[in-house]
Parts: structure tokens; sequence; C-alpha cells
């Protein structure tokens, strides 16, 4: 099983997300499909043996979107052992699990020095480095690669590693991309919320929606579609938040939920930080939609979207109110 992530370029409202998730119904080989508007970003769970990366983005230029595959992780034997001892057999091959202590990592460009430098290396299945608990977890066949070997090529990265001998907790935490730092200058950060709404049948329902919304303080602009059945409102948390556009909905006839909630990419680099998390131990929708909901409503979290098909939580979130320490025990 492969889980790949693309670049889409095109789209410009729900309609073409929805026609993008639709294109895969039916698709042999194809599991889970995920699609930002926001960020412009496909993450499509797969058989890669029945369909590979390269048929992935012709179905989706196939729609008339412009398509890059950026990664594709092949952790289906891997997940499937997250549980199991540290040794264990994967297709005849002995897996082991070995954790280093890393010293000397400062940013997120050092995980992923880290992490590069070990991708690729034969016999090794899987790598997550966290510069929060300065940890490295690495799944690999002792056979061919020990961990003192895993340390030298950490060492030969420039940092310092030892094998720490213990057993990868059910929940590991990994920082993955490089976090947008704020200025010292206060502004209210703006959300782009996607919400589903089920029950609207035709243009005076959307308009009903819409009415709903309309000069409600906090509110900067919205998209209803009733063809995608989508709603995608900019907004101020701090004045109106999530909850309270979905009681909007609801207060108009409609049953309505938060599917994901983005910071507003302008804002990023001026009044918010975001990270993105790699987590293990997500059991089932229930479980990451607990997460998530539990990360909304953490003080300073301005928004969480976490995704099962690929174990990631992408946080935004204000570092005047919440450290990345803060965010690390949320998660957990």
């Amino acid at each position: 099983m492969a889980v790949t992530t693309l670049k889409v370029d095109g789209m410009t409202c729900s309609a073409c997300t929805s026609a993008l998730e639709s294109a895969f119904k039916d698709v042999d080989g194809a599991k889970k499909v995920s699609v930002s508007l926001v960020i412009g970003r496909a993450v499509v769970e797969h058989d890669s043996a029945v369909l590979p990366p390269e048929r992935v983005k012709e179905i989706i230029e196939d729609r008339g979107f412009d398509a890059e595959v950026l990664t594709t992780e092949y952790s289906k034997a891997v997940d499937d052992n997250l549980d199991m001892p540290s040794n264990t057999s994967i297709s005849g091959v002995t897996a082991s699990t070995t954790t280093l202590t890393v010293k000397g990592m400062t940013c997120s460009s050092c995980t992923s020095a880290i992490e590069s430098g070990l991708t690729g290396v034969s016999g090794i299945f899987e790598v997550t480095v966290s510069l929060l608990s300065e940890r490295a977890v690495v799944r690999h066949d002792a056979a061919q690669i020990t961990p003192q070997q895993i340390a030298e090529i950490i060492e030969d990265r420039g940092f310092e590693a030892t094998v720490a001998n213990l057993e990868s907790p059910s929940a590991t935490i990994g920082i993955s991309t490089t976090s947008n730092e704020p200025s010292s200058k206060d502004q209210s950060a703006q959300i782009n919320t996607t919400i589903a709404i089920e029950g609207m049948t035709c243009g005076a329902c959307t308009s009903a929606v819409e009415n709903a919304l309309k000069d409600q303080p906090g509110l900067l602009s919205f998209n209803i579609s009733l063809l995608a059945e989508r709603g995608v409102v900019l907004h101020e948390p701090s004045v109106l938040p999530a909850s309270k556009v979905v009681e909007l909905i609801e207060d108009a006839g409609f049953d309505a939920r938060v599917l994901s909630s983005e910071v507003n990419s302008s804002f990023l680099n001026r009044t918010s930080a975001s990270l993105n998390f790699s987590i293990y131990g997500l059991t089932d929708a229930a479980s990451a939609t607990s997460l998530e909901t539990r990360l909304r409503n953490t003080t300073g979290v301005l928004a969480a979207d976490v995704k099962l098909s690929n174990s990631r939580a992408t946080i935004a979130y204000q570092p005047s109110r919440i450290g990345i320490r803060a965010l690390s025990r949320a998660v957990l």
C-alpha cells in the first residue's frame, strides 16, 4: 500500500475538489482520497501494484488540472507492524526498530537532512525524525544494515547519534516541515474553513445559507456550492469560530460539519506558524476526528487537520500563546 501526495494546480472552488474525489471512485487500487483546495494538495492512498503514482497523476490531469507527484510513501508493510515487537517478519525479512538519540538538530532542515540521508538506503524501510524529542526511529532489515551503521550515516550528516535501544511508542511525533515564524506584529488570523452541508436541493437553499452567514462579525468571505454540498468560509476565529459557523448553517435548517480548517496562507508569515506532525497510533476515523477536535479546542491553536490516510496532522497556531512542547502534549 502507498500514500501519494500531489500538488494540484487549477482548483478554484469546492466543486473542483469534489470532481477530483469522484474521479477515483470505482478505480481499481484506489482506497482513500483527500483533496485540499486551500493548499492545492491531494493525498491518495492506493495499491501501487495496481495503481502506480504516475497513473494517479494522470487521473487528476484527465479532469483538467495540472498535477505533480510530490511524495510517495510505501508504508503498508511497516504500518501493519507498528504494534508488534521491535523484531518482526515483513515478507520473509526481519524488520527491526531502532531508536537513536540525535544531538545537534536546531530546525526542521536538520530533520530533513537526516531523513534524506537515510531514505533510499538499502535495508531501511521507514524513517521518522523528531526535532522535539531529539530522536530518530528507523525501521530496517538488521541483516542488511545495523543500528551502528545507521548512527554512522546520521553522524556523516553532521550530528551526534547514539543507539538508545528503546522500543518505539504507539504514538511518535515527527516535525516534518518548516514552521513559518511570525513577526511580532499582532494581527487577527484568517482561517479558511471547509464545511460539508447536507440538505440543499436548489438555489434557494444556497441563498438561505448565504443569508444566514451574511454580515456576521468576523466573516470575511464565503462560497457555497450546491453541487459539491460544500461551503468554504474565510473568517477570523477569534471573532467567529468554526463551530459558530456550523451553528448558523444548522439554524438555517441544514446539517453541517467541519471538514477542515486551515490558516489563510497570506497570514502564515505574519501572525502564526504551521507544523506538520507524523502520528502513529491512529486506528480509525473516529480516533482521527477525536484528535482533531481536541487540537481545535486547544488554546492558541488556530486550525487543525488530521488525516487518517497518511497519519499526519497539520496544525496552525499562535506561538505567542502556545509552544511546540505544549502542542506535542496535546497530540499525545
